[in-house]
C-alpha cells in the first residue's frame, strides 16, 4: 500500500537524512512511493511534453520547484530500476 511506502521512506529518512541507505528488500516500495509522488505531481502541474528548459525558467517558482521534485523522482526511479537489473 501506499502508506506502507511511505512508511518505509520516511524510517530511512528519519535514521540520517544527511544519507540514505535503500535495503534491496526495499527497492520496491521506494520506487512505488517515488511514482505515487510523481504522478500526483504530474496530475496537478500536468509537465507531459516539456522539453525545453527555457519553458520552465518562464513558469512560477512553485511550478518550477515541482518540476524539479518530479525530475528528481524521475531520476531516482531510474537508478533503482538499473540497481534492481544489477547483480550487486
Amino acid at each position: 500500500t501506499f502508506k506502507g511506502q511511505i512508511e518505509v521512506v520516511a524510517d530511512a529518512l528519519r535514521d540520517d537524512p544527511d544519507f540514505v541507505e535503500i535495503d534491496r528488500e526495499h527497492f520496491e516500495l521506494w520506487y512505488g512511493a517515488l511514482n505515487q509522488s510523481r504522478l500526483a505531481l504530474e496530475n496537478v502541474y500536468r509537465f507531459a511534453g516539456v522539453d525545453q528548459v527555457g519553458e520552465v525558467v518562464t513558469w512560477p517558482e512553485g511550478k518550477q520547484s515541482a518540476f524539479m521534485r518530479f525530475q528528481l523522482a524521475l531520476a531516482l526511479q531510474s537508478a533503482l530500476l538499473d540497481a534492481m537489473d544489477s547483480n550487486f
